[in-house]
C-alpha cells in the first residue's frame, strides 16, 4: 500500500469516526461513492471501529433497521457506551 493510499484510508477512518460519535446515521453505499472504495472496505472500517470501542468497553457500531443506516448508540447520558 502506497502512502497517499494510507493517508486516504485514516483520513476516511477518522472522518468515520467522528460523524458516528456525532449521532449521525451512516450508509455504506454513500460512503464507499463518497471515498470511492468498496462497501467491503466500509465494512471493515465499521469493524475496526467495534474492535477500538470494545477495548474502551464502549457501545458498538450497530445497523438500525427503522434508519436505514449504521449509529454509534447512545447511553442515557447521552455518552457512548453501553
Amino acid at each position: 500500500m502506497m502512502k497517499l493510499e494510507k493517508t486516504e484510508k485514516l483520513f476516511r477512518f477518522i472522518e468515520i469516526k467522528e460523524k458516528l460519535e456525532k449521532g449521525e446515521i451512516l450508509k455504506k453505499k454513500k460512503l464507499s461513492e463518497k471515498y470511492g472504495v468498496s462497501e467491503k472496505s466500509i465494512q471493515r472500517d465499521f469493524d475496526t471501529l467495534n474492535n477500538y470501542y470494545a477495548e474502551k468497553n464502549q457501545s458498538k457500531v450497530v445497523y438500525n433497521w427503522q434508519k436505514e443506516g449504521y449509529e454509534l448508540p447512545k447511553n442515557v447520558n447521552g455518552n457512548i457506551g453501553n
